[in-house]
């Protein structure tokens, strides 16, 4: 039986630190979440299950002009609907892509009152490396940051891969003037360089915008 929130901060002591589940968005493409964003969330709430995590953070803005609606509320809502409890899903309806993924997720866990130890990224395989990166960079040495539960989506095109490392090497260039872990220093960077991670492949173009 899976302990409530609850139960798991009865057992821990003030020193302790905790858990916390990442999984990020993928574009929208109407206000029913589709397969590859249902195969996040899903590989999301079995990495709660198994693990001591406290919480859920569902992190994606509303990256579609065509639908009103944020993904990370669509990630809520599904996740209630798979039986997450409520207070367990926290939500990052801000980030555009997947640098801000890992600052604005660092936002959400400095807000808590209990200081974060790890950090399971949650995304598709094709993504997790440079998910993994990011949150390394965003969160520094004191937080264990993995990727090791993701969604396949199946065999990537040349086209993907390409997008991917390239999104990749810009990643490195962004945060190559960072100090791992000052949240701060990432909040000037994305101020002056708004768009960074662009192209970004975990935001598939518009159909017309290719």
């Amino acid at each position: 039986m899976t302990r409530t929130a609850e139960d798991r901060r009865a057992s821990r002591t003030d020193a302790e630190t905790i858990r916390v589940v990442a999984a990020l968005g993928h574009q929208l493409q109407s206000t029913e979440i589709h397969d590859a964003l249902a195969g996040r969330m899903d590989a999301a709430i079995d990495a709660l299950d198994e693990t001591d995590a406290e919480y859920l953070v569902v992190s994606g803005a509303a990256t579609n002009p065509a639908v009103d609606l944020t993904e990370a509320e669509l990630m809520r809502r599904y996740a209630v609907e798979r039986g997450v409890d409520p207070d367990r899903v926290l939500l990052d309806p801000d980030a555009d892509d997947t640098i801000e993924n890992g600052f604005y997720v660092r936002r959400v866990v400095d807000a808590l009152d209990r200081r974060v130890g790890a950090v399971s990224v949650v995304t598709s395989c094709y993504h997790a490396e440079r998910a993994a990166y990011i949150f390394e960079q965003c969160f520094g040495d004191a937080v264990d940051v993995d990727a090791e539960r993701c969604h396949d989506e199946g065999a990537t095109d040349r086209r993907r891969r390409e997008a991917e490392r390239e999104s990749f090497r810009r990643a490195r260039e962004f945060f190559d003037p960072i100090t791992p872990g000052d949240v701060d220093a990432v909040r000037r960077r994305l101020a002056e360089t708004e768009g960074y991670d662009a192209p970004d492949c975990n935001r598939p173009a518009l159909p017309g915008d290719e």
